[in-house]
């Protein structure tokens, strides 16, 4: 069976068309009036399911006589009923399977060193003494969970929800907490060389907590407190620490240069020996004020090396 056009005049479509073996196979070509496009291919009908395959096109000036390739045979039985189109629901996310999965058995055993947590839900959920070191909890929230003694040594928190979270004598040495949302209790917690970039937190108790050689750039901590905590080596570049409180802190070989709002923060009795004080809100005369300070070694705003302290410490 054939058809074609009648010259110049037909510039619809031409079709033929052929039957073999009970296979449905259709040649086609679409002749555009400029005669600028033709497309030739198949369609061939399986099961009643219908499919489209474009097997050449053509750019040509001319109008007429514009090649055609046939697409070789395609066994199929041959069936007569209408074109069906097959849905499916969608699959489940075999990510959130497998935090399911390991959700059940970290709250089970309390062991999930390693895993695949990214953002998963704890939210107040007792995890004393878990151990999640290495583990991956981008993302997570764990507001109001108790993680008090949970060894986190090396796990990546990275923008984790941490609000009101109990993190009481806790390892995160190494652990990555950037742009957290923190608010939590991290009293005696070991945060030695943490990644903090970006928290953001309030109301967050780091008592007695080490943070020495921690990462604490562009942080805002409002009223915050770090009384006691050791800070040494720490970068505060660029942090916020509005009415927080460094009473009695070590904060020795410290990088706290630009740091905002610490004319409101309490530094009675703070170790700032050998750091770079050059903050924002504070001068040189303003710090050397404070009750208790040490200054020994210390650059202040203006440039000044200053010896208060020095003495006190033997130098």
């Amino acid at each position: 069976m054939s058809q074609k056009g009648q010259g110049n005049a037909d510039r619809g479509i031409i079709i033929g068309g052929t039957n073999a073996g009970g296979n449905i196979r259709q040649k086609f070509k679409f002749s555009f009036p400029l005669g600028i496009l033709a497309l030739v291919g198949t369609t061939v009908t399986i099961g009643g399911a219908t499919t489209f395959v474009i097997k050449n096109i053509f750019l040509s000036q001319k109008q007429d006589n514009l090649p055609v390739t046939s697409a070789s045979p395609v066994q199929a039985p041959a069936s007569s009923s209408a074109p069906t189109i097959t849905t499916s629901s969608p699959a489940a996310n075999p990510q959130t399977q497998n935090n399911d999965v390991l959700k059940d058995k970290l709250l089970k055993t309390k062991q999930c060193p390693g895993c695949d947590l990214s953002g998963v839900n704890l939210t107040g959920a007792d995890l004393k003494g878990a151990d999640l070191s290495n583990a991956n909890l981008q993302g997570a929230k764990l507001d109001r969970a108790s993680l008090t003694d949970a060894k986190l040594h090396g796990a990546n928190l990275e923008k984790a929800n941490l609000w009101k979270g109990e993190f009481i004598n806790a390892d995160l040495s190494n652990a990555n907490l950037r742009g957290v949302s923190a608010g939590g209790n991290f009293t005696y917690a070991n945060l030695s060389n943490a990644n903090l970039r970006g928290a953001d937190g309030l109301y967050d108790n780091f008592t007695y907590a080490n943070l020495s050689g921690a990462n604490l750039r562009d942080v805002t901590f409002n009223s915050a407190n770090f009384s006691n905590a050791n800070l040494q080596r720490a970068d505060l570049r660029s942090g916020d620490f509005v009415y927080s409180s460094l009473a009695s802190a070590n904060l020795s070989g410290a990088d706290l240069s630009n740091v905002s709002s610490l004319s409101s923060a309490n530094l009675k009795g703070a170790n700032f020996s050998n750091a770079d004080v050059r903050v924002k809100s504070m001068t040189a005369n303003d710090l050397q004020k404070v009750e208790g300070i040490n200054l020994c070694g210390a650059k202040l705003p203006g440039n000044v090396i200053s010896q208060q302290g020095c003495q006190a410490s033997g130098r």
